[in-house]
């Protein structure tokens, strides 16, 4: 019964369910340690970008204009770092998410901070067969309904890397 649970070991499964024994602050701090992990790495990610790529973004200001909340970014997709070059650019106004092929997320170190970092995994047909497609629809709809909420989404169309100067 609920009052045997404030009886219990605090190890116990039922002292953990009580609402009386939420920590907030605790919570908060586990928050805030994990918002300045990701800002950390945000400057890192900079710091490195900056040693390899000159990156000129212009536009930014007209897009502010018209808000920063429900834009889908629909970039075309040269190299792998593009996403990550976007993201460092896109995160400070828009607070940008991405939606990301889970194969892309499992095999690279995105997969020990994708949820840390807002990325939606979109399944690969591919691999999925099928039951991918349902999977695929589902996503697709929590991307609409991230959209109506404000979120701001990254979404690389082509779905792949491109080799040539043009997209097929």
């Amino acid at each position: 019964s609920s009052e045997d649970a404030y009886d219990a070991p605090p190890n116990s499964p039922e002292f953990n369910c009580c609402p009386e024994n939420f920590s907030f602050h605790e919570h908060l701090n586990q928050w805030e340690t994990k918002q300045m992990i990701l800002f950390i790495g945000r400057i890192i990610t900079k710091f490195f970008l900056s040693l390899r790529y000159r990156i000129h973004v212009s536009g930014l200001d007209e897009c502010l204009k018209l808000g920063n909340k429900g834009i889908l970014f629909l970039p075309n997709h040269p190299a792998l770092i593009d996403p990550v070059i976007l993201s460092s650019v896109l995160v400070r106004q828009f607070k940008v998410r991405a939606l990301a092929n889970e194969k892309q997320i499992r095999t690279t170190v995105l997969k020990y901070c994708y949820k840390q970092l807002g990325i939606m995994q979109l399944p690969d047909i591919g691999i999925a067969g099928r039951s991918g497609h349902e999977m695929v629809l589902q996503q697709l709809q929590a991307c609409i309904d991230a959209l109506k909420a404000g979120d701001n989404l990254l979404f690389y169309p082509a779905g792949r890397i491109y080799r040539s100067k043009y997209e097929k």
